[in-house]
Formats: C-alpha cells, sequence, structure tokens
C-alpha cells in the first residue's frame, strides 16, 4: 500500500516596492511579527541577494521582498498570487479596526467565504503594493501568544493551462481534486487538497485552479 506524499508549506513571497513601509504595513496593521530579514550585509549584496523579511505566521513563512522595477497598479480586489492566512475572532476584529483607524481602503470587509476550498469568515485585501491577501477567522486560540495567526489556510496560483496543471499537481505532488467552480472574478478553478496542502490556480483569460493547505 502507498504512502500519501507529505507535503508542508514552507514560503511564499511577494515583491514590494519600499520594504520599510512593506513592515510597517504587515506588523503595524496586520500584526504579523517578523521571523528574520535577509539581503542587509556586503557579502549578501556582492551575491546579489535582494533585500527581503520573512514574516512569522504560526511558524510558517511568507516573505516580502524588495523588487528590482516598480511594480503596476492593480485594482481588484480578487486575484492571484494569493496565501490565506488563519487568524483568530479576536484578531479579525483588531486588524479589521486597525485598516478602518487609517483610512485603508483595499479591503472587502469580513463575510462567509462562498465555493470550494475553506469554509470561514474572510477578509479580502491587497497590500499597498497591489500584492492578493485573504484572512480566514477560525474559532480556536492560537499558539504563540504574541500572535493572532494559527496557520496558512490555501495557496492560488494563476496558470495558462488548467487541465496541465491539474495532471501536475496530482501526479507529481499526488494532490487530490476536489472540485470545479468559477472563482469571484468568473474565471474557471481547480481546487486540489491533501492533508497539508490545498493549492488554488487561476489563469487570466478565465481558467483558474483551487487549493487548501
Amino acid at each position: 500500500m502507498g504512502l500519501e506524499p507529505a507535503l508542508r508549506f514552507d514560503h511564499f513571497a511577494y515583491p514590494v516596492d519600499d520594504l520599510v513601509r512593506a513592515e510597517d504595513f504587515y506588523t503595524g496593521i496586520l500584526e504579523i511579527p517578523i521571523y528574520e530579514r535577509r539581503g542587509l550585509r556586503v557579502r549578501d549584496v556582492q551575491a546579489g541577494t535582494l533585500p527581503r523579511t520573512f514574516l512569522n505566521v504560526a511558524g510558517s513563512r511568507v516573505g516580502i521582498f524588495l523588487g528590482r522595477e516598480p511594480l503596476p497598479e492593480h485594482e481588484q480586489r480578487h486575484g492571484c498570487p494569493l496565501v490565506g492566512m488563519e487568524i483568530t475572532a479576536d484578531g479579525m476584529t483588531r486588524i479589521v479596526r486597525l485598516l478602518q483607524q487609517s483610512n485603508y481602503q483595499t479591503y472587502d470587509e469580513p463575510r462567509p467565504r462562498v465555493g470550494l476550498g475553506p469554509k470561514n469568515i474572510s477578509l479580502t485585501l491587497q497590500d499597498p503594493f497591489g500584492n492578493h491577501l485573504e484572512l480566514l477567522q477560525k474559532d480556536r486560540a492560537a499558539s504563540n501568544g504574541a500572535s493572532a495567526y494559527v496557520g496558512i489556510s490555501h495557496l492560488e496560483l494563476e496558470v495558462t493551462d488548467l487541465d496541465r496543471s491539474v495532471d501536475f499537481y496530482t501526479n507529481v505532488f499526488g494532490l487530490k481534486l476536489l472540485g470545479h467552480e468559477n472563482d469571484a472574478l468568473g474565471r474557471a478553478t481547480a481546487c486540489l487538497a491533501n492533508s497539508k496542502f490545498v493549492p488554488h490556480e487561476h489563469r487570466r483569460n478565465s481558467r483558474s485552479l483551487a487549493c487548501p493547505l
């Protein structure tokens, strides 16, 4: 009897235009603690390592790194890539209050999540650089008393060939196809999952794939 592969989320990273401003947003508004910083030493510069900061989401890392060129503006709340992060109810309440107090505009109020994937109260937003995020409320206590985050929920990616991507993730990584649907933008989506990993993938011309962690 074969064993299913044990997949574990290691890290995910977003490009930003201003690393200091990004840290202020992620730590001050979203209340995500910093795990470590890289690319700040002379030998890092000599090696061509871009400055980056890793954030600690309940033991998993979400990176923000200084890009090589300005990022294009993105006005849509929904898009890819996107990482979903699980947070306590108290944490969700605090973050909504911080977003309101800072007059932040690019987010949707918490509401029940619909469709394939996690079934939770969900808040979708963009960071100041157009990167897409989703917070999902979980009715359990955080393991780290200094942070309200309890884990990574899911990952959404954009693909150019949905059927080929489904074949790749199911045959190579052993993920299971949960189903198909259209996402909030009307794009075809496939949801994949196993006991540890669930990804979402999307395509610009109305094709997409989805999975939870």
